[in-house]
């Protein structure tokens, strides 16, 4: 698990935080220099856990840094910490990450047919720490996102990077099979209808 040697809690009033360029969790109340100690906590986190599941994915730098996350006004990463009554863990642990940004994409259609979709919602980054996979946070965290309205249930698109994630998004989201975008990428049949 990834456990830092500060107390999280404060950054983590509920198990899933959303963070944006700001690098502050979407809950995050306080003055000046809260605010800056929160974003030290939480750079810390994102680079933890985007070298772990660069490490997964075998992948030689990370997809997800704090730096990257600070320089990008389309990205947000969702957290996901180990609450007791949430996952059934000890509430000082983050556990997972899920990293969506905005891409411009050329899809392929059943007939292969191309077109371009300006600004499609896209998984660029997925993970869960080793010892909590297969025990559901990925399905608690993909219903979280999409709750939010933040996109429609089907309209995303997921790198080849994620293949697990967009396994997960298309059966929690009971969505058809797949298609595949020129970036690598991959869309669900819903989006082709949207």
């Amino acid at each position: 698990m990834a456990v830092f040697k500060f107390d999280i809690r404060s950054l983590f009033p509920q198990p899933i935080v959303k963070v944006d360029s700001s690098l502050l969790p979407h809950t995050f109340h306080g003055n000046r220099r809260q605010a800056l100690e929160a974003t030290a906590k939480m750079s810390a986190i994102i680079d933890h856990l985007g070298q772990l599941s660069a490490i997964a994915q075998k992948l030689n730098i990370p997809i997800t840094t704090a730096q990257k996350l600070r320089k990008s006004d389309n990205q947000i990463v969702y957290l996901m910490a180990d609450f007791a009554e949430f996952n059934s863990g000890r509430g000082d642990e983050v556990v997972g990450l899920l990293k969506i940004g905005m891409k411009d994409l050329y899809l392929f259609d059943e007939l292969g047919q191309s077109r371009k979709v300006d600004n499609a919602p896209c998984i660029l980054d997925f993970y869960v720490h080793d010892k909590r996979q297969r025990s559901g946070l990925g399905k608690k965290t993909f219903p979280n996102y999409v709750k939010r309205g933040e996109v429609g249930a089907g309209q995303v698109f997921g790198g080849s990077s994620v293949g697990e994630a967009f396994g997960i998004l298309k059966e929690t989201l009971r969505s058809g099979a797949c298609h595949t975008a020129s970036q690598s990428f991959c869309a669900l049949r819903r989006f082709l209808r949207a």
